[in-house]
């Protein structure tokens, strides 16, 4: 596969290759819940889409950019059905998305031209305010299927996405509009699946009870927000995907509460689709392993998931009382084929019996998520009883399930409950997050008094003033020339005093969040940027990691509303899909705005801290090493029951030791901000930014719930927080601003010591 082109070659819109500007049948669901995002939103719509054309506009003249315009549009449509192709794309899980989180898009190209080399953009709408395009470059050869895994996000109620597909050697193109949603119930609509609901992938059989799973159970909700929630129940979507389908990266699996490997043919699943299960299980993903008839290899890597070696098949027999809890009613005693599960030795892992001689379940944490192995495949139960067997997977699901569990369905139940999806968890801190990011004085809204004064000025001046000087002058009739000189000078000054106000230099605002557990090969990250533009341009980010996952990420209230019937997408950006990343190729931020970003990346790199914690009855002794240049600032030992050891900097390249008295702190929690409008004449209060808001942030939920497991476990968790610390990436060709808070969290497992 060739090497990407510069990133103006691609998105040259002259030659065909940007991405359709932003449509504005689009929806806007959601409303603002915070100050400083809102009137930064407000003040960012419709300029960025104009100002990419405003830039060509002042390089040609307008007639020539206006006919080469046309000329390409004219080009563009004659040339779409001259390629020959046929393309397959699914968006999904059969179907399946959850809103604002990563959505696998399988696209499948089929060419019965000559090979070229193919731009594949996807374009569709990421939240409330972001056009988001994902881009892939790949060689098509003739007869020869040609299948791109990308992965996007989409917000709830948006109607479509745009596929295209273009030669960049003859400029020419294919392009369809794929529905997501049609609320005028004329099409299919893809399922948005809720905070409060649950969504289960399988592949492999899936012939024993899972397709009539959803039938027979309703989901109750793990957390409650408001009393209405507590009385409506969640809905389980089991979606299938066939093994050769599976997501290449890590992102395709993030909508999943638990992926079921349900005897699958091992050799069918490229090495590609394996290393990102392990990847999205050490960040928080959950995989149900089920053997049957297909050995599982040792050397296999889903094989190395497991803390134990797998022992070869035998005959165990299921009691009577056993099955009839499964909902094998009048079933008896029954022998299966199972494979041997040795006791399980790592932290946190049990080995179940079920009623058997020997252990037929094993489950346990693995990084941040959470594996189980089911030693027999449940069909051999009997094929009758695959509709009935609801508490069976009521059974095995429980120890994965953390944003709700399965309940048997009352009878009264109704299907569907209107377009209330619950309420999203991760918003009010994300959104805390984002204003700290903005909370800086070039975002603070104009005061009134600015607006007012001017006013007032315009109108006495252009009143008794001018009238004043004019009838002395006896040149009452120049009013409609002074008038308008008046108009012209206020809005200079005007325009000037904005600037004065509201410019500032070029910023780059991060809070990031990284995790380990001791002994585990990966390592997260989580970074929250903002860039505040002292000019409109598309801005380069220089330093990426090839392994990140960028997105932008906007204010969010927590709960889907009604399709309103437009959305106001006024940002875009642009990340190039490849080699097991997405990074940004096209960010263009419109002058004295910020344009708020979220990064994720899983990868081997070192923590820059290392600890070691002995407790000693209700006394903590650690040792915390500080590997990085800077200093950190504050240092937190967190173990079981929210007991917690403070102690305050370690030097850079140095270390610290200490020993004290566990004391009681709250929780992580996340804490929406003060919902109230300012009077006109406040200045908003600056935002106290807390370590809470980062770990129950988007992206960082799931990590801080698996620690708050091994906590529970015995392990303990080192914070340390950097106020001051360096950022792997920058601005490219321009300088900037830094400010970055860094948060650093380690899992270690603490010896025991005398009293």
């Amino acid at each position: 596969m060739k090497s990407l082109v510069p990133a103006t070659a691609l998105l040259d819109p002259l030659r065909g290759g940007s991405p359709d500007p932003p449509r504005t049948c689009l929806n806007q669901p959601a409303r603002r819940i915070l100050c400083a995002a809102g009137q930064e939103t407000r003040r960012a719509r419709g300029h960025v889409a104009l100002s990419y054309y405003a830039k060509a506009a002042r390089a040609c003249h307008p007639a020539r950019v206006f006919l080469a315009m046309l000329l390409v549009s004219s080009s563009a449509l004659a040339a779409g059905p001259d390629m020959k192709l046929n393309i397959d794309c699914e968006i999904g899980w059969q179907g399946a998305y959850r809103p604002l989180d990563w959505t696998p898009v399988d696209v499948i190209v089929q060419s019965g031209e000559k090979t070229f080399e193919a731009r594949i953009t996807l374009t569709g709408q990421q939240d409330d305010i972001s056009t988001m395009t994902v881009l892939h470059l790949g060689v098509i050869t003739p007869e020869t299927p040609y299948r791109v895994p990308l992965v996007t996000k989409l917000a709830f109620g948006a109607p479509e996405c745009t596929l295209r597909v273009q030669n960049t050697a003859d400029g020419r193109a294919w392009q369809k509009r794929y529905q997501i949603g049609d609320w005028s119930g004329g099409a299919r609509m893809l399922t948005a699946v809720g905070a409060g609901d649950l969504l289960v992938g399988v592949t492999g059989s899936a012939a024993f009870g899972l397709r009539q799973l959803p039938k027979g159970v309703v989901v109750r909700r793990a957390s409650e927000s408001t009393s209405q929630d507590r009385r409506r129940a969640g809905k389980l979507y089991v979606k299938e995907r066939l093994a050769p389908q599976l997501p290449w990266d890590w992102p395709g699996y993030s909508a999943l509460d638990l992926l079921i490997l349900y005897d699958p043919d091992w050799s069918a699943m490229r090495d590609q689709q394996k290393a990102a299960i392990r990847e999205w299980v050490s960040g928080g993903g959950k995989v149900l392993i089920v053997l049957g008839s297909h050995p599982l290899p040792a050397s296999d890597p889903i094989a190395r998931l497991l803390p134990l070696r797998l022992g070869e098949p035998r005959k165990l027999e299921l009691g009577q009382r056993t099955l009839q809890s499964w909902g094998c009613a009048g079933a008896t005693s029954r022998a299966v084929n199972c494979w041997a599960l040795p006791a399980a030795g790592a932290t946190g892992w049990v080995v179940e019996k079920h009623g058997a001689d020997e252990g037929i379940f094993a489950h346990g944490p693995v990084g941040f998520g959470r594996v189980g192995v089911l030693a027999f495949d449940p069909a051999v139960l009997g094929g009758p009883q695959g509709e009935n067997l609801a508490p069976f997977w009521m059974e095995f699901t429980k120890p994965f399930l953390d944003r709700g569990a399965l309940a048997a369905k009352p009878a009264a139940s109704q299907e569907d409950e209107g377009y209330d999806y619950g309420y999203d968890e991760t918003a009010d801190s994300s959104n805390a997050v984002l204003t700290f990011l903005l909370d800086i004085p070039e975002m603070e809204p104009i005061s009134i008094l600015w607006v007012v004064g001017l006013l007032m000025t315009l109108a006495v001046v252009i009143g008794p003033v001018d009238y004043l000087i004019l009838r002395k002058r006896d040149r009452l009739p120049l009013t409609w020339l002074t008038f308008t000189v008046y108009i012209g000078l206020f809005s200079v000054l005007a325009l000037f005093g904005v600037k004065a106000l509201r410019a500032g230099d070029t910023q780059l605002r991060a809070v990031s969040v990284r995790d380990a557990v001791e002994g585990q090969e990966h390592r997260w990250a989580s970074c929250y940027s903002g860039i505040f533009a002292s000019d409109t341009d598309d801005y380069k980010l220089s330093g990426l990691e090839k392994s990140q996952w960028w997105s932008a990420i906007a204010p969010f209230s927590g709960r889907y509303g009604y399709y309103s019937g437009s959305f106001s997408a006024s940002r875009q950006i642009t990340c190039a899909q490849q080699d097991g990343g997405s990074r940004p190729v096209y960010l263009p931020i419109n002058v004295w705005s910020m344009q708020c970003l979220l990064a994720e990346a899983c990868d081997r790199a070192p923590l820059p801290i290392a600890a070691r914690v002995e407790r000693k009855g209700d006394r903590v002794s650690a040792t915390v090493e500080n590997r990085a240049d800077v200093p950190i600032a504050r240092v937190s030992i967190r173990l079981a029951g929210n007991r917690v050891l403070e102690f305050g900097p370690v030097p850079a390249k140095g270390s610290r030791q200490v020993e004290d008295v566990l004391v009681d702190r709250a929780p992580w929690h996340a804490q929406a901000p003060q919902d109230r409008e300012a009077w006109p004449f406040e200045s908003r209060p600056r935002q106290q930014f807390r370590p809470d808001d980062a770990y129950t942030a988007k992206g960082t939920l799931a990590r801080s719930r698996a620690i708050q497991a091994y906590l529970a476990q015995g392990a303990a968790v080192v914070c340390a927080e950097y106020d001051e610390a360096p950022l792997a990436f920058g601005l490219s060709g321009r300088s900037s601003k830094l400010v970055h808070r860094e948060l650093v969290r380690l899992v270690v497992f603490p010896k025991e010591g005398p009293p």
